[in-house]
């Protein structure tokens, strides 16, 4: 049972991960245009701080007791 949530939570990061680097392809040009940094290291960023959140938030849960 805690096997198959772990392995459904990744296989949720790993299609959250694929939908946002399709938008950052798709949108490539207009990204660009309003901010000029490197889109792969705009990902990266974006995706470290989702992970912080929900890393925070887990935490958040587990010391309240709601995990």
């Amino acid at each position: 049972s805690d096997n198959v949530l772990k392995q459904n939570e990744r296989l949720e990061r790993e299609k959250q991960e694929a939908i946002s680097f399709a938008v950052v392809v798709f949108f490539a040009e207009p990204i660009r245009e309003a901010l000029p940094v490197n889109l792969l290291l705009l990902l990266l960023i974006c995706h470290g701080a989702c992970m912080g959140i929900r890393q925070y938030i887990k935490g958040w849960r587990r010391a309240r007791g709601y995990y």
